[in-house]
């Protein structure tokens, strides 16, 4: 919890500056996975089962695995907090494209119309115990990668959240834009 408490001040301090990434090919899948392992002693003490849905043959993606894991870590810590009395947490993979998809569903409170407008917002917070920190950085994260994240949403009755991530990160140009395939 440290840890996560310091690295949360970490990338809090350094929102605005051009992060380095780390590009190398990974498996979206593996890093799902990964992430599941960290969060297994919360998901257990919360009373949330985990349904995967993974694609067996997704293509591998260039991206700075630590930063995504990082993102996804951040979307399914809130789905497991929009779950206060247990409920079920969905993840898939699929491909689209020239993209992959990962799908991370709850059947939790879900968000309000007025929140949904703010969710991504830096310092939005409909928790008391919140930050307001991370679906910004999250986003932040997948936009770094010229990806995009959706989400849906109803009171009551859940929410879904998509992160699109293109298969090839091919850097940025003089301009400071960032060129993908």
């Amino acid at each position: 919890e440290i840890n996560r408490l310091n690295e949360s001040v970490h990338d809090f301090l350094s929102f605005n500056k051009l992060p380095s990434l780390n590009i190398e090919t990974a498996d979206i899948n593996q890093i799902l996975d990964g992430t599941l392992t960290l969060l297994q002693p919360e998901v257990v003490k919360r009373g949330v089962k985990i349904r995967k849905g993974y694609r067996k043959r997704l293509p591998t993606v260039q991206v700075d695995a630590k930063k995504i894991r990082q993102a996804i870590l951040n979307i399914i810590i809130n789905s497991i907090q929009a779950m206060p009395r247990g409920g079920e947490l969905y993840l898939t993979t699929r491909s689209r494209g020239n993209r992959v998809e990962i799908t991370i569903k709850d059947n939790g409170v879900g968000i309000s119309e007025e929140a949904k407008e703010k969710i991504f917002d830096f310092f939005f917070t409909t928790r008391e115990e919140g930050a307001g920190l991370g679906l910004s950085i999250a986003r932040k994260i997948v936009n770094e990668h010229g990806g995009d994240i959706l989400m849906e949403s109803k009171e009551n009755s859940g929410t879904s959240v998509t992160l699109r991530l293109p298969l090839y990160y091919q850097g940025r140009d003089l301009t400071g834009e960032r060129n993908f395939l």
